[in-house]
C-alpha cells in the first residue's frame, strides 16, 4: 500500500456531496467520522457512505480518514468489510468512501441480547474471524482494534470485520495514538503504556498481528463466557496496570464443560508471550479442524467426532448477558433486525 501524504494543514471548507449517492440516513456518528446510508442511483441498492468530521475540528482526522480509505480498499475477503468507491481527495466533493451495508448486528449487540452462544455457533465464528484476519494480515495491515463492536454477524451467521479507522499498514511507522479499546489490548501494549505513564511520553503501544490475535481471543473468550475478561475502559494509570497485571483465565475454568480443544485454541491466542501466540491463518486452520460445517453447507454434523459437545442455545440456561459497559454504550450500534431491512452498520469508534 502505498504512503499517504500528510495534508493536515488543509482548512477547512465547503464541498459538493455526489450526486450518484441519496442520502436516506446517518447510521453512526464517532470522534473521527460519520456514517451514512444512502441509494446507490447507478448500483440501484443501499450503500454505506463513511464521511471525516469537519477537519476545523482537528485536520489530523482527514490524513487519519485517508489512511483508512486507502487501506480499506486493498482488502479483498468474503468476511471483510467491502470498499466500493473512494474519493478523498477533496479536490470536489467532499471526502469520502463507499462499502457494502452489512445486514446483520455486530457481536456487542448479540451478547447484550442472547448472552454467551453455544460452542458451535463461536466456532464458527472464530473461524471466520480468524481468517478474516489472517488475510487482513496478509495484505501487511494490522486492525489494531478488534472487538464485540467491531465484527458483525448477519442472520446467516457470516461474520464481517469492519471498522479500520485504527487500522495501520504492518511496513509503515504507526500514527500517534493508534491505540485501540484498552480492555482488548494485548500485555505487550499494556506494559508500553504503563511505561508511558511513568514518565517516558515517547514510548506508545506498537500495533502488531499477535496483537490482533490476542484480541480476538479477548472476543472468543467473551462469546463463550458472556462475560468481558479485562474491564479497563481508559487509559488511566489504574485501569492499565490492573489489566497488565492480569492472566487470561482458562475456559475450563470459567465455563465449566467447555471442550478441551476448545479451551486450548482460546488460551494460545491469549498467551502473555506474543511469541508463543500462533498465527491468525494458524488458528483458522485449527478452528476448522473443531468446528461444526458451515450453515447450509449439507454436511453431517462433526460434533461428535471432535469433541464440540452441542449446546442448546436456551436463553433461559444461559449466564447474563454481558453487561453494558461505560465505553460500549458510546461505541455500540443501535441495530434493530427486522426482516427485511438493512440494520446500521455500526456505532463508529469514538474516543
Amino acid at each position: 500500500m502505498p504512503p499517504i501524504e500528510p495534508r493536515s494543514a488543509e482548512p477547512a471548507r465547503s464541498w459538493a456531496w455526489p450526486k450518484r449517492y441519496e442520502v436516506r440516513s446517518q447510521l453512526a456518528s464517532g470522534g473521527f467520522g460519520i456514517i451514512l446510508r444512502a441509494f446507490d442511483r447507478e448500483a440501484g441498492h443501499d450503500v454505506a457512505v463513511k464521511v471525516p468530521r469537519p477537519v476545523a475540528v482537528d485536520p489530523s482526522h482527514l490524513d487519519r480518514f485517508r489512511r483508512e480509505a486507502a487501506i480499506v480498499s486493498t482488502l479483498r475477503h468474503e468476511n471483510v468489510l467491502r470498499a466500493l468507491a473512494s474519493d478523498t481527495s477533496g479536490e470536489v466533493f467532499l471526502p469520502h468512501f463507499v462499502t457494502e451495508l452489512i445486514h446483520g448486528v455486530t457481536l456487542h449487540h448479540r451478547m447484550i441480547h442472547d448472552g454467551r452462544m453455544a460452542f458451535e455457533e463461536i466456532a464458527q465464528v472464530g473461524a471466520q474471524l480468524t481468517e478474516a484476519l489472517a488475510a487482513i494480515h496478509r495484505a501487511e495491515v494490522v486492525h489494531n482494534d478488534i472487538k464485540p463492536t467491531n465484527v458483525m454477524v448477519d442472520p446467516n451467521g457470516k461474520v464481517t470485520v469492519i471498522d479500520f479507522g485504527l487500522a495501520v499498514a504492518a511496513t509503515e511507522p504507526a500514527p500517534r495514538q493508534a491505540v485501540g479499546s484498552w480492555a482488548y489490548q494485548a500485555p505487550e501494549a499494556l506494559d508500553a503504556l504503563l511505561t508511558r505513564h511513568r514518565g517516558d511520553p515517547t514510548t506508545a503501544p506498537t500495533p502488531s498481528t499477535a496483537a490482533d490475535v490476542y484480541a480476538a481471543g479477548l472476543v472468543l473468550h467473551e462469546l463463550t463466557t458472556g462475560e468481558r475478561v479485562f474491564d479497563a475502559t481508559s487509559h488511566e494509570y489504574q485501569d492499565v496496570r490492573a489489566a497488565a497485571g492480569k492472566d487470561v483465565p482458562r475456559l475450563s475454568e470459567a465455563r465449566p464443560g467447555t471442550p478441551p480443544a476448545w479451551d486450548g485454541v482460546v488460551a494460545r491466542m491469549t498467551a502473555r508471550d506474543p511469541a508463543d501466540r500462533p498465527t491468525a491463518a494458524e488458528v483458522a486452520e485449527e478452528i476448522r479442524g473443531i468446528a461444526p460445517p458451515p450453515p447450509g453447507s449439507g454436511t453431517a454434523s462433526r460434533t461428535a467426532s471432535v469433541g464440540l459437545t452441542p449446546v442448546s442455545h436456551d436463553r433461559s440456561q444461559s449466564s447474563a448477558p454481558a453487561p453494558r459497559r461505560s465505553d460500549e454504550s458510546r461505541t455500540s450500534p443501535r441495530v434493530q433486525h427486522e426482516p427485511g431491512k438493512s440494520a446500521a452498520l455500526k456505532k463508529d469508534r469514538t474516543k
